[in-house]
């Protein structure tokens, strides 16, 4: 006796709300992982980022450097940030989605706390990783102590590295043990965290863009010129970044120089992971063209232009479908497609330039 079961029912309560939940779960981590890139890598040499959190830094920078009485500012990125992006949360809010402003908000919430925990209490592990177990003296008169770089007595295995971490650390200390590594690692050290800093924070943005948030800042003035004026995300992100380099020399020439790797890596990075703003050509050929355009239409915004068309080796009849939708949608779409047809030939040919009136939903 065999029993039928319909496992087509509604989904579980389960699985609604990990659905629901789950954007918010995504955006957090990729914030976390943007949060980790800049504390522990970018600023541990002194790089500044992009977008607010980059002007944030270069504020907290310019005012520890040409501001005696103002101590340890690093501690204070965390707040310029969440205090400048209230503004351009408002924006988002009404110029993209609610969804998106409200994740965003998450996301700021996130790097306003962590980040500064991380830059009040904690030393990043590279300085242990990268040391060459070189002690220093740092400080002044009776506040001075002395530090090591890395692992002492030649032992720079992973394991002993691990063993002599201090990632948590006397906050009164932590800006000086920063400022020391910076001056005592080679310029490839430095060149070389100018990459991986780019990787991880591009890496990080790009995660809680294509889930439908944002880290704030200048990424929701980039997405509402993307949705609403077609104008590429990255090329705003660009002329912002650019600036905040060349302000970045208030600082220090040679952290100029460096944030330019840095920048290049960043945008390359999320150009390649984040595709909202993409649009992408699909060719359909097909003999069940009225199916398909009743389903595609049903669930998504995109209208879609089909024509007759004749095999030249079969000489059958067939339709030819043309659709511009956003990248991130081509799987769907191509889904759809060959559930009603098999058979389908479908090609997808990226867009370079569309005018139109063409609807680009939020992810």
């Amino acid at each position: 006796v065999f029993m039928s079961v319909d496992v087509s029912s509604k989904p579980s309560g389960f699985s609604t709300t990990y659905r629901k939940i789950r954007p918010y779960i995504m955006v957090i981590i990729g914030t976390l992982i943007y949060c980790f890139g800049i504390s522990w890598i970018l600023q541990l040499i002194g790089i500044v980022s992009s977008g607010i959190t980059g002007t944030s830094q270069l504020i907290v920078g310019v005012l520890g450097k040409y501001v005696p009485a103002v101590k340890d500012a690093d501690r204070y990125t965390g707040i310029l940030i969440l205090f400048i992006n209230v503004p351009l949360v408002a924006f988002g809010w009404r110029g993209v989605s609610k969804k998106f402003a409200i994740l965003t908000t998450v996301s700021i919430l996130v790097q306003f706390v962590f980040i500064t925990l991380l830059n009040t209490f904690t030393i990043s592990p590279l300085v242990f990783l990268l040391g060459n177990g070189t002690s220093v003296t740092l400080g002044e008169g009776a506040d001075a102590f002395n530090f090591v770089y890395g692992v002492a007595d030649g032992k720079d295995g992973i394991l002993d590295v691990i063993n002599n971490l201090q990632i948590f650390y006397d906050p009164s200390k932590i800006s000086l043990v920063k400022a020391g590594f910076s001056e005592s690692v080679s310029m490839g050290t430095k060149v070389l965290l100018c990459f991986v800093g780019g990787l991880v924070t591009g890496f990080g943005l790009a995660f809680a863009l294509k889930n439908g948030g944002s880290t704030g800042g200048m990424d929701i003035i980039s997405n509402y010129l993307a949705k609403a004026k077609r104008i590429n995300f990255t090329k705003l992100s660009s002329i912002v970044d650019g600036t905040i380099i060349a302000l970045s020399a208030l600082l220090s020439v040679e952290g100029m120089l460096l944030a330019i790797i840095r920048i290049v890596v960043s945008i390359k990075t999320v150009d390649q992971l984040y595709a909202s703003y993409k649009i992408t050509r699909l060719e359909i050929v097909t003999t069940k063209a009225e199916e398909i355009s009743q389903e595609l239409t049903s669930k998504f915004t995109h209208s879609v232009t089909y024509f007759d068309a004749i095999g030249a080796y079969t000489h059958s009849n067939k339709k030819v479908m043309i659709v511009c939708v956003s990248k991130y949608e081509v799987e769907e779409y191509i889904n759809i497609v060959k559930k009603i047809d098999p058979n389908a030939f479908v090609i997808t040919a990226k867009v370079k330039v569309l005018r139109s009136n063409f609807v680009q939903r939020s992810m």
